[in-house]
């Protein structure tokens, strides 16, 4: 999964604000939809709702159309595995905090964090329903096949999930039965939509099961376990920092629109780490020439082993100690790198301009890994007197590879603990 940056969304919102101000959408009962909507959802999210049967009051089709019914169910599924979570995600979660979990800390980490593990899971049910329909010697006769890839998914993430799938079989073969009576399928177990003049809200039962699984079964025992453990990496996030900082590891090649960092190998093909995302309109091509200079250089300095370090215990002493609704991955620092030097105990001017270079590298570099591609920082500059950090200077997000919940595995054996200045 990758996760666009704070800067690139306001940007993003810039733009399509602008330009939808010069279109008109028109509903199927020919009446304008309100623009607001389309700047919540953004234009294509908009645009999947609007073309799509999601906002049909009713989906009882024939027996003869399960092809059709399969198509509206993968539509649906396809706008929720976007790469980023959309306000579906978040009320369909809300929604179950509020009826299953209501004790549970709502804090908008929490949600972000199940918000991204849904669309995981979601992309999963995606390549699944597709299996199915093309490998029909796996397909169970009494249920339809998207409700036996749900409840195959749903009884993968755990216990809890085994209970909820256990009872889902038995409605689901039922409901199964009831159409084959009626000569109708009916999709409201899967999406149901309200159209109101003031907003669009939608829910999926379908869909809240596979949360309240996933919450239970993963998102509370990954708190449980980071909470317990202290700072770490995981294999893949250790390996990575390995290869960038190694002298020698890490060579640069320049495309259009990024710059790409590999492990230099006697291989033929070397292991692509990352890239610059150099993409973004404030990036001239000094900038871009001092950030390749960077990783050539600064990267490979013992700084740049303790900047990576220290932003990993940070953000596990603010997770061990936060409050509800704390953005405890955040990162104040109203001295910008001159205190970061001070706090690593760094000094020295040299210190000071390198980690200057490294906080701008981090900030624009995106690693590639089998888990996940995101960046491992995402940095805000903030005047004197912000709201968001009254003394100015730097607000360091720690991103999700350098997070302690990021970390959690069932099995807890991969965890790399991060020692003392080493």
């Amino acid at each position: 999964m990758e996760i666009t940056s704070n800067k690139s969304l306001r940007s993003m919102k810039k733009r399509k604000t602008k330009s939808v101000k010069q279109i008109r959408v028109l509903n199927e009962q020919n009446t304008p939809v309100p623009i607001r909507l389309i700047q919540r959802y953004g234009l294509d999210g908009f645009n999947a709702l609007i073309n799509s049967p999601l906002l049909k009051t009713k989906f009882n089709n024939s027996i003869q159309d399960e092809q059709k019914a399969l198509m509206t169910i993968k539509n649906f599924i396809e706008f929720l595995t976007t790469t980023d979570p959309n306000p579906i995600h978040y009320d369909i979660i809300r929604k179950v905090l509020q009826e299953k979990f209501p004790n549970l800390i709502h804090e908008n980490s929490t949600i972000d964090e199940i918000a991204r593990e849904l669309i995981s899971h979601c992309s999963i049910l995606k390549a699944k329903l597709t299996t199915l329909n093309n490998e029909k010697n796996k397909r169970n006769n009494e249920l339809f096949i998207w409700d036996q890839a749900l409840l195959e998914i749903i009884h993968n993430t755990g216990n809890h999930g085994k209970t909820i799938a256990s009872k889902g079989i038995k409605f689901r073969k039922k409901e199964y039965s009831n159409s084959l009576n009626n000569n109708e399928i009916d999709l409201s177990f899967w999406i149901k939509t309200q159209d109101t003049t003031t907003q669009y809200s939608h829910s999926s039962q379908a869909i809240q099961h596979l949360t309240e699984a996933i919450i239970t079964d993963i998102i509370i025992k990954r708190t449980i376990w980071a909470e317990k453990n202290g700072p770490g990496t995981t294999n893949d996030v250790t390996t990575l920092i390995t290869n960038l900082t190694v002298p020698g590891t890490v060579t640069t090649s320049k495309q259009a629109d990024k710059v790409s960092l590999y492990k230099n190998t006697n291989s033929i093909k070397n292991e692509k780490l990352g890239y610059l995302d150099i993409g973004i309109p404030t990036f001239n091509s000094k900038v871009i020439e001092s950030l390749i200079k960077t990783a050539q250089n600064d990267l490979e300095s013992k700084t740049a082993v303790l900047l990576i370090s220290f932003f990993i215990k940070e953000a596990y002493k603010q997770f061990k100690n936060r409050k509800n609704n704390e953005a405890w991955y955040d990162l104040k620092f109203p001295g910008r790198a001159k205190e970061i030097a001070a706090r690593l105990n760094l000094n020295s001017n040299i210190d000071i301009t390198r980690i200057n270079n490294l906080i701008k590298f981090f900030d624009a570099f995106k690693c590639t890994m089998p888990s996940i591609t995101s960046r491992l920082i995402n940095v805000s500059e903030c005047a004197h007197g912000s709201k968001f950090s009254p003394l100015g200077g730097w607000i360091v997000t720690v991103e999700l590879p350098l997070r302690p919940l990021h970390i959690f595995n069932e099995k807890g054996s991969f965890i790399v603990p991060m020692l003392n200045n080493e």
